[in-house]
């Protein structure tokens, strides 16, 4: 059984191998017919259907030119469904040629079996035969004992030898016959696998260019996108620009009806020029007037000048009230005269102050005028403008709505076919599946017992490791016992040394309680002997005997300790100097 699925597994794994050669050289196979000549008993049963798939192959001529659909225009898209559709067909086939091959796989593999167990029992029957033959040769060689009877076995033994060996080689012949017939089923079959295979490699070609045409439509939907946006932001600062001629015409309009206005204020100036004229006309009255009455004041003058010396006395009255008017006519007319220049003056800078206004005026009308030209010139443009760019939008509308339409039907149909494939190629990939499961398993169960082995040698390694440091761990142990041996009585030697030392501190501290105590003593003793000192300070002999007897007795005191020598030196200098200075008192 073993050996039956190895064969079975090396024949699928040449066959695909050869597949993937023809595949990669694309070179032709030898027709079926002429190749299996006219031997079809031999064929298996199975070859009948191998050649009714294999007559579509014509259709690959077909196929190899329809992928130049894709690059057509979108009217003619309807043969992408048809193609589609031929597709499926061929993929169908592919499956039933897959089936076909597996079958005869299975086929091969019994005849195989077959042709083994015939080739392993005719050494058998060979040498059973050969047995046989013996036995009767010695039989008949027992029975008879002539040289003829001896020779007719052996005839017959070569004639069995040589019908068996005529049998060998016509199966053998027929086994030939059949293992080419069988290999070239296999080219065909290789062939048509790779006539598949190119129609597959076409269809995801197709696909790609179905998906590149795909996204090249989406980006020029995005770009119609853009480009709407575009229109749609150029007309808003078109309508914004109108909008600002608008309130530019409106400017003018309310500018033009300023002037206007001035125009009819311009009424009040001719009022003005005929108040100028009058005033002028009165100017020349008065210049008029002016000189008559020089020529009248003249006149009179002359005439006094006559009539002075004969009328001086009668007439004095007289000339008072002629020089009482003249100085009025003088005061008069130097007022006129004042008046005149101030008109005069006035007259001159309203004519000039018209000149300018009329000459700023004629400018302004003027610079309105080619403003309103130009204004009018770019309204139409803009009006032109604007009605050309919303038929452009019309027209990219239009085009972006049949464009989004036969999109949307693209990306059905594109999405139907991909469906569909998903399905086909979900139903091949199950039964991959289920194919790499089974290796899986074994693989899977190769790999438990060789991880087991390998558990088992790492737990086997691990073991001889933890012996190692269980060995390691105990003479530690003995180690660690010994050490704290050693501890233990190390601590007991400092625990007697520790007891005598309390010992010897406590002795010191009572000798040190007793020399406290002889010290007090001797203080008090002293303080005695010092105040008994003072009092017998008036009698010099008689202080110095008791100090002196004092003195012995504190030393008789004091000489039973060993600091009361040193304490007796002490007081022996302080005795001495108060003696010397108590001696040099008295």
């Amino acid at each position: 059984m073993r050996s039956s699925i190895a064969t079975y597994r090396e024949s699928l794994s040449r066959l695909a191998v050869e597949v993937d050669d023809a595949a990669a050289d694309e070179v032709p196979a030898p027709s079926a017919p002429d190749a299996r000549g006219g031997d079809l008993s031999a064929t298996p049963p199975s070859s009948g259907r191998r050649r009714r798939y294999s007559r579509p192959g014509p259709a690959s001529g077909s196929d190899a030119a329809e992928p130049e659909e894709v690059a057509l225009p979108l009217p003619q898209r309807n043969s992408l469904c048809e193609l589609i559709s031929k597709l499926r067909e061929d993929i169908q086939k592919l499956q039933a040629s897959e089936a076909e091959i597996k079958a005869l796989s299975f086929n091969y593999a019994a005849m195989l079996k077959e042709k083994e167990g015939i080739l392993e029992r005719s050494p058998r029957a060979q040498r059973n035969s050969v047995q046989e033959n013996s036995l009767n040769v010695t039989k008949q060689n027992g029975y008879s004992s002539g040289s003829s009877h001896g020779i007719q076995p052996n005839g017959l033994h070569s004639v069995t030898d040589h019908h068996k060996l005529n049998v060998l080689e016509e199966e053998r012949a027929s086994f030939a016959i059949k293992q080419t017939s069988l290999e070239n089923e296999i080219k065909q079959l290789k062939q048509q696998l790779s006539n598949k295979s190119k129609k597959e490699t076409e269809i995801e070609r197709r696909l790609e260019d179905e998906n590149k045409l795909n996204g090249f439509l989406q980006q020029e939907l995005n770009e119609l996108k853009m480009n709407k946006e575009r229109i749609s932001t150029s007309m808003e600062e078109v309508h914004k620009e109108l909008n600002e001629k608008k309130s530019e015409l409106r400017r003018v309009q309310d500018e033009l009806s300023r002037r206007d206005k001035e125009n009819v204020s311009d009424g009040s100036f001719q009022s003005l020029r005929s108040m100028l004229m009058a005033l002028q006309k009165e100017n020349s009255d008065l210049k008029i007037e002016r000189g008559r009455l020089e020529a009248d004041l003249k006149t009179m003058k002359s005439t006094s000048q006559k009539t002075a010396d004969s009328t001086s006395d009668n007439k004095i009255p007289d000339l008072e009230k002629v020089k009482e008017e003249m100085d009025s006519l003088k005061r008069a007319l130097q007022d006129a005269s004042r008046e005149r220049d101030k008109a005069v003056q006035d007259l001159a800078r309203l004519k000039q102050h018209l000149l300018d206004k009329d000459i700023e005026d004629q400018e302004k009308m003027d610079e309105d005028s080619k403003l309103i030209e130009e204004l009018r010139v770019i309204c139409e443009q803009q009006r032109a403008h604007i009605m050309q760019l919303e038929r452009a939008l019309k027209v990219e509308i239009a085009k972006q709505e049949e464009s989004k339409r036969i999109i949307n039907e693209e990306h059905k149909r594109s999405n139907e076919q991909m469906e569909d494939l998903k399905y086909k190629l979900a139903s091949c990939m199950s039964a991959l599946e289920s194919k790499n499961v089974e290796l899986l398993n074994l693989q899977t169960a190769l790999g438990q017992y060789y991880a087991e082995s390998e558990a088992k040698e790492r737990l086997g390694g691990d073991l001889a490791v933890a012996r190692e440091e269980l060995s390691k761990l105990s003479e530690s142990l003995k180690v660690a016992n010994q050490t704290i041996e050693v501890s233990r009585r190390e601590k007991e030697d400092i625990a007697t040394k520790l007891s005598q030392t309390e010992r010897m501190l406590a002795d010191g501290k009572r000798s040190m309680q007793k020399l406290e105590d002889d010290n007090s003593r001797l203080r008090r003793a002293l303080e005695q002997s010092m105040t008994t000192v003072n009092r017998m300070s008036l009698d010099s002999d008689n202080s110095v005997d008791r100090f002196w007897t004092s003195w012995f007795a504190c030393l008789a005191s004091l000489r039973k300790t060993s600091k009361g020598l040193a304490l007796h030196k002490i007081m022996l200098v302080r005795a001495l100097s108060v003696v010397f200075w108590v001696s040099r008192d008295a």
